[in-house]
């Protein structure tokens, strides 16, 4: 009886055993599936962050750019004006102070 029940024993203790080795196989590989993925994700975000940043910048660029544009072409038309005023077979007689007074007025 003695021996069954020692057999018994180390039936149920190599049992348990295999079982809780086999949970910690699973648990382990999961936290490491887990993480990998979790590493995957992290760098797909990032690039998708780089690439919504870059459009945004791209787009912002362009609003920035066309406002300077209005007024850059408002000074070379401007400028252009004062060339032609200088020129002498323009009869168009402007002085410094006329200038400027054009100038303020802009």
């Amino acid at each position: 009886m003695r021996s069954s029940a020692s057999l018994r024993i180390k039936l149920v203790t190599s049992a348990g055993l295999c079982l809780l080795l086999t949970s910690v196989l699973i648990v382990a590989y999961s936290v490491y599936a887990m993480r990998t993925e979790a590493h995957k994700a992290h760098a797909q975000d990032i690039e998708m962050a780089k690439q919504t940043g870059g459009i945004l910048a791209d787009q912002y660029a362009r609003q920035i750019q066309a406002r300077c544009d209005v007024g850059m072409d408002a000074a070379r038309s401007l400028a252009q004006i004062f060339v032609g005023a200088r020129e002498k077979k323009v009869e168009f007689d402007l002085d410094r102070d006329e200038a400027g007074s054009i100038l303020k007025a802009v």
